[in-house]
């Protein structure tokens, strides 16, 4: 009888530690893999007490893209820049890691410290794809807090 009770204790043991949910891992998200193309780009952002709202309105030509690779790297190509970023995804969050980079301009080159952005997945089916963005900037003489949120089609 004791050993009965000993093999179902173990047996209850193996079971309850087999069932434990897996913790959330750092992983590719499967459904945003390929080049999406931008279609909208909204922006509300609040600046020293007044809020103001940007729709663009821009017919997006197929041109401007983001691209997510299965290794973890992309490209943001915008405003004929393309900037390469690496990325993880821990539930809906997408963290984009920009490194230092430069962009040409008019008047020189233009430095770039590098940064990190992060976006929550509104949404993502085969076909659209929808991040928001929300950024907290403090600058000399102004605070602003930023809203944006980014659509995109295949």
């Amino acid at each position: 009888m004791k050993s009965k009770l000993i093999v179902a204790a173990i047996a209850i043991t193996i079971l309850a530690v087999s069932c434990q949910k897996d913790p959330v891992r750092n992983t590719i998200d499967q459904r945003l893999l390929g080049k999406w193309f931008y279609t909208l780009d909204t922006l509300k952002y609040n600046q020293n007490g007044g809020t103001y709202n940007i729709i663009s309105t821009a017919t997006y030509n197929r041109v401007e893209f983001l691209q997510f690779n299965a290794d973890g790297t992309g490209t943001d190509f915008y405003n004929s820049v393309a900037t390469n970023f690496t990325y993880s995804v821990t539930n809906n969050l997408i963290t984009f890691n920009y490194p230092a980079s430069s962009i040409p301009t008019a008047i020189g080159l233009v430095y770039i410290l590098p940064y990190t952005k992060k976006a929550n997945i509104r949404y993502a089916t085969a076909n659209n794809l929808a991040l928001l963005f929300n950024e907290y900037i403090v600058n000399t003489g102004f605070t602003e807090n930023d809203y944006e949120a980014k659509y995109f089609m295949k």
